[in-house]
């Protein structure tokens, strides 16, 4: 093959950088420029750009700001765009209660990272993100998204779902039949791998909803690693006839019996209340409690602990502390805080279970400050003292 051949054949990088917070078209799809009739590069114009542009790797760049929707983003087949964000904080994508937020439609691949995905509405499936095609999520909270079927914050109906250190939170179905009211895998094509992140605080629509905040259905995949289940309603996880894979996580605080199914144990799991009816058979270095004697994770709540998103701290002395198997164990928490750390304190580190880390904070004790003498404008370089302070391990 020739230089000019092989040139011919790379895939070329395209970036757009939005900046604009209206909801305006691109003029011309596919013409190499992501720009609205005043000549603004809006985040749809850079979406649609991105889409006539199949076959290309393109990035988004969404800064700061609030990008409020008239109707779905769609990433359509061959599109491959990665879109990021400033911070979970400050780039948030807003459904504005009309539709759902995104469609990754088959055989388009797509990145979100550090943005909020929040506000998305639909009558259908996956409220906030209906997923076909090959989706990663990184460092991004979806919150506040309703369906009206499957998956009130994200449904996969086919291809691959990857989501890690993000936060779903807050999200609803609304129907008694609807599944997942945070993630749905609703076919067989569909596949889920979560790691180091929080699902808390979903629950149903008005007087109405069902069912677990993760769901798998129809002989669907759901793998779930040092990741949060907690203050769901109803379960926090339901396999269904779905196949579930579990390590490292934390079941415990929902509304109802935390795991619904049968599972796959891979060990060092945390379930508040297990149904020995509703469940396979514990790992040996799993830890359950029962309907009649649950068990507390001692859990902080969801706010800010470092990191990009929220989190539910471990407190001290939850039995989560340093109770995580070493194998196949993530390398970071949600927060990135490395892993493992010594949280009990007995000399030997060992991983936590769920997404965050616990380190143990000892204050800083003060035993002496040597008094200098007193500084006047006269007294020129002074040599101040300090002795006997010993610092603690502060906590991230």
């Amino acid at each position: 093959m020739s230089a000019v051949e092989a040139l011919e054949d790379r895939t070329l990088l395209s970036t757009f950088t939005v900046n604009t917070t209206a909801d305006t078209v691109d003029v011309d799809p596919g013409d190499g420029v992501a720009e609205d009739s005043n000549g603004d590069t809006s985040l749809r114009a850079a979406v649609m750009e991105a889409d006539g542009l199949a076959g290309q790797e393109v990035e988004i760049v969404l800064p700061g700001g609030t990008y409020v929707l008239g109707g779905a983003l769609h990433f359509n087949a061959g599109a491959n765009v990665s879109l990021v964000g400033e911070s979970a904080t400050t780039s948030i994508i807003d459904g504005g209660g009309v539709d759902r937020v995104a469609v990754v439609h088959g055989q388009a691949t797509a990145h979100f990272e550090s943005m909020t995905i929040r506000n998305g509405v639909t009558q259908g499936r996956g409220g906030g993100i209906l997923n076909r095609g090959d989706l990663t999520v990184v460092s991004v909270q979806i919150s506040n998204n309703v369906s009206g079927q499957d998956g009130g914050g994200i449904a996969v109906e086919a291809g691959d779902l990857t989501i890690h250190s993000s936060a779903i939170v807050s999200n609803n179905v609304g129907s008694g039949s609807s599944q997942g009211r945070a993630i749905a895998a609703l076919m067989v094509s569909a596949s889920v791998r979560l790691y180091d992140t929080t699902v808390s605080g979903n629950g149903d629509y008005g007087s109405q909803g069902g069912g677990a905040a993760i769901s798998a259905f129809s002989d669907s995949s759901i793998e779930i690693l040092s990741s949060t289940i907690t203050h769901n309603s109803g379960n926090g996880l339901a396999a269904n006839s779905g196949a579930v894979f579990m390590s490292n996580s934390l079941f415990a605080g929902n509304n109802a019996v935390d795991i619904d199914g049968n599972v796959d144990s891979g060990g060092g799991n945390l379930i508040g209340v297990w149904d020995a009816n509703q469940f396979s058979v514990l790992a040996p270095s799993d830890q359950a409690g029962s309907n009649g004697s649950p068990l507390d994770p001692m859990l902080g709540p969801l706010q800010d602990n470092g990191g990009p998103t929220p989190t539910h701290a471990l407190l001290a002395g939850s039995p989560a502390i340093d109770a995580g198997r070493s194998y196949g164990a993530t390398t970071t928490d949600q927060r990135g805080i490395a892993r493992p750390q010594d949280g009990n304190g007995d000399g030997t580190a060992a991983v936590d279970i769920g997404a965050y880390e616990w380190i143990e904070n000892a204050p800083p004790t003060l035993d002496e400050i040597a008094a200098p003498e007193p500084i006047t404008e006269s007294s020129g370089q002074q040599t101040i003292s300090l002795a006997g302070i010993t610092g603690g391990i502060g906590e991230s």
